[in-house]
């Protein structure tokens, strides 16, 4: 089964997605019938990079939502916490605005399991719950939430992605100069996914917007 999976994700890598289909559905059905709700939470987390390929998000949305839900059900929190993230970052970048509050609750749910479950807690699910905070509005929730991360998670210990995250909700939360965005959109060119990219540059778009007015 974990060899299904892997073949599953590396059909998508090379382009074959009717393959990948076909190899996840059938993993699918053979831990259903024989009751591993485990390896289907899986094969549910890992057919997302299919549905991202076939820019089908709607599937995508509902895989990882079935796959939090096994997940909770047989108590594997660390998985669990895995699909609630990335659950949230979908809604986020893909959801309609009506869906930012279940992205939310989603992210604060990651967040709450990383805490409890997590030896060495690193700063992705609080930067995800600053980032929709923000896209939602909530400034003062962004803001504290961020500071929480850089308190309870020294700097050195950042990913580069999460050193760029953190970077720019510092920036759109009013704390660098016009210049600031500039820098990080060159910096984060080299390491950003396509869609981090996209939230970085609505939100500089939004920070010039902001100081034309002004």
């Amino acid at each position: 089964m974990v060899a299904a999976l892997l073949a599953g994700m590396c059909l998508v890598a090379v382009g074959r997605l009717d393959d990948a289909a076909a190899t996840f559905d059938a993993a699918i059905d053979a831990c259903e019938r024989r009751g591993d709700q485990l390896h289907v939470a899986v094969a549910c987390t890992n057919r997302i990079w299919l549905w991202v390929a076939r820019r089908a998000f709607g599937r995508a949305v509902d895989d990882l939502t079935r796959a939090a839900r096994l997940a909770r059900e047989i108590g594997q929190a660390r998985l669990e916490r895995a699909a609630e993230h990335n659950l949230a970052e979908f809604l986020l970048w893909h959801g309609g605005p009506g869906e930012l509050d279940t992205a939310l609750v989603r992210a604060r749910r990651a967040l709450a399991l990383q805490l409890r479950h997590v030896e060495q807690v690193g700063p992705e699910d609080a930067l995800l719950v600053a980032r929709i905070a923000l896209a939602r509005g909530d400034a003062a929730l962004a803001r504290t939430t961020l500071d929480a991360a850089h308190a309870r998670c020294p700097a050195a210990t950042w990913s580069p992605t999460s050193a760029l995250l953190g970077r720019m909700l510092h920036l759109a939360l009013g704390g660098g100069a016009p210049d600031d965005w500039a820098a990080l959109t060159r910096d984060a060119r080299r390491t950003l996914l396509p869609e981090e990219l996209a939230e970085l540059t609505g939100h500089a778009e939004r920070a010039a917007r902001g100081g034309d007015r002004g």
